[in-house]
């Protein structure tokens, strides 16, 4: 394997070290709602392919969350993809959640091809996730990740990309690719 290889490897371990992350342990603290147009004190408060943002943090593990424009400008957008018992899982491996005190809402980024994202990996948190200006350097515990391709979840991405599927609340897919400075 070349070096080049190699260091491709590696970048796609990190993104895809991000996914198990942000769908199992970074969103699993209680959370609390109350910014935006219309805040989200309960998964019931948006429907299933609606989108949602998150707008900040208020301390303790908890964030607000608010409904949205699916195409907020310059705005990380995700989509409400369903909701289950706080000891369920979500449908997808790379979903995040927002714990409530009694469900979470799974729900699925809602990337834009050649945008960049501040991604979380081991040790971030959900309001680590953001879209921001592709030279902007990482925050601790993240990568920056630009999206190459979007697509249906069967997307083809080359080597020195990592794969993002989703089966709710659609079928979405997402090729990625970290960015290093």
């Amino acid at each position: 394997m070349t070096a080049n290889n190699r260091a491709t490897a590696a970048l796609a371990r990190r993104i895809s070290v991000a996914s198990v992350v942000a769908g199992i342990a970074v969103f699993t603290a209680g959370c609390d709602f109350s910014a935006g147009s219309t805040a989200i004190s309960k998964p019931s408060d948006v429907t299933a392919g609606n989108c949602l943002t998150i707008d900040g943090s208020t301390g303790e593990g908890k964030v607000n969350a608010s409904t949205s424009s699916c195409d907020a400008e310059g705005r990380l957008t995700f989509y409400a993809a369903e909701t289950t018992s706080l000891s369920g899982s979500c449908s997808g491996s790379n979903s995040a959640y927002i714990a409530f005190s009694n469900e979470k809402l799974c729900i699925t980024p809602n990337f834009v091809p050649s945008s960049c994202y501040q991604i979380p990996t081991t040790g971030g948190r959900l309001v680590d996730y953001r879209k921001i200006d592709c030279d902007s350097s990482a925050a601790p515990s993240t990568v920056i990740a630009t999206v190459a391709t979007r697509g249906a979840a069967d997307i083809s991405c080359t080597e020195e990309q990592t794969k993002w599927k989703f089966a709710q609340p659609a079928s979405i897919g997402y090729c990625l690719k970290e960015m290093v400075a």
